[in-house]
């Protein structure tokens, strides 16, 4: 067999190559776990629904030494919670690339940072697999007190050639799915992929060559048309994303990924991130977001954050474009902004059996 035609697998980002072409993992084996553990940081929130809360976890990180790698979160379950006489614990299992499972245990008492969007950051032990550095999505790095990520911004090389004279990105006004206008906050879009060149990378990060990506239900046939979501998404082709700029990003400035519940079957529930490679950092319409030569500088922009996360339930086609449909979904979740005394994980046993929806006031995103 040729080398161009030789099948590689791309361990971190949760995908096969082979002829140039990129195909991502869409089924997914039984579990693949281990009980090698590791010394970790989760930036995670606290957000309720009606009836039901849920802990998101927003970045795992890895301190591999003097460096952190982090991990591509895929799929989430609900949180174990458990009180003790000396602190509060937290157990998530998260997926990653390829089918790997890790559990991420955490204590109100491993509380390293708050963030403006209401998320904090605790130390933590992850449980994995005894190869699990090499599922790692990408690098990151400490800078004082905040922790970046390694993403890309796509584009063409004129417009590549811009951005690097004038040192900042203009913000654009397009949602995720590249069909209507916000005017209440602009996006600057990232993507961990570090190149766009398969019609599979457009589709990863919500783009088409025929402008329309489709989902199946949970426990759909994909032969009945009932079943499958047929979205309306942003034409382009790879041709208009040959460039890249790569950037330091704050993990502190990306905005609150959508979410999809599923629910099949006689299996448990369980969360998906929609559009996993896709990040983004909301600033005010008229301005900018400005950089030097390795990071992007969010002190200086006008960071906007919006206290809700999107969720759509899997098991409907409505719910299934809800993350998506950002402008008519009644389906979000809000986030817990706790007192500077207390963590997410105090605040849920502190306020259990409440609600917290209803009531609490967020601001929604605005469109033309």
């Amino acid at each position: 067999m040729g080398k161009a035609n030789r099948k590689i697998i791309n361990k971190g980002l949760n995908r096969y190559e082979k002829g140039g072409l990129h195909f991502y993992v869409r089924e997914y084996p039984e579990a693949r776990t281990g009980k090698s553990t590791y010394n970790g940081l989760i930036k995670c929130k606290l957000v309720h629904g009606l009836g039901y809360s849920i802990i998101i976890p927003d970045f795992i990180f890895v301190t591999d030494g003097n460096s952190l790698r982090w991990f591509q979160t895929i799929f989430f379950s609900p949180c174990l919670l458990g009180k003790y006489i000396d602190k509060t614990e937290c157990r998530i299992f998260v997926d990653i690339a390829h089918g790997n499972k890790i559990e991420v245990v955490f204590c109100n008492v491993d509380l390293k940072a708050k963030y403006q969007d209401g998320s904090e950051l605790f130390t933590c032990e992850i449980i994995g697999p005894p190869d699990l550095i090499e599922f790692s999505t990408g690098v990151a790095k400490r800078v004082e007190s905040e922790i970046y990520v390694q993403l890309y911004h796509h584009t063409t090389e004129a417009t590549v050639s811009a951005i690097n004279k004038n040192k900042y990105f203009y913000p654009s006004q397009w949602n995720i799915q590249g069909n209507k206008r916000l005017t209440n906050v602009g996006y600057v879009y990232f993507s961990c992929l570090p190149e766009i060149k398969s019609p599979d990378d457009l589709f990863e990060i919500a783009m088409s060559h025929a402008g329309v990506i489709k989902f199946l239900v949970d426990d759909g046939v994909a032969q009945n048309p009932n079943d499958v979501l047929s979205l309306k998404v942003y034409r382009d082709s790879t041709a208009n994303r040959t460039h890249t700029i790569t950037k330091l990003v704050p993990i502190s400035s990306i905005a609150t990924k959508p979410i999809l519940k599923h629910a099949p079957a006689g299996e448990a529930i369980f969360y998906e991130f929609v559009s996993q490679f896709i990040y983004r950092v909301g600033i005010e319409p008229s301005t900018v977001l400005k950089f030097d030569s390795q990071k992007i500088l969010a002190n200086d922009a006008e960071i906007k954050h919006f206290e809700y996360a999107v969720i759509g339930d899997a098991r409907t086609l409505d719910g299934i474009a809800a993350p998506y449909d950002e402008e008519n979904t009644s389906h979000i979740l809000k986030v817990e902004r706790t007192p500077a005394s207390m963590t997410i994980l105090d605040f849920w046993f502190a306020h259990s059996n409440q609600d917290h929806f209803t009531g609490k006031a967020v601001e929604r995103l605005e469109f033309e």
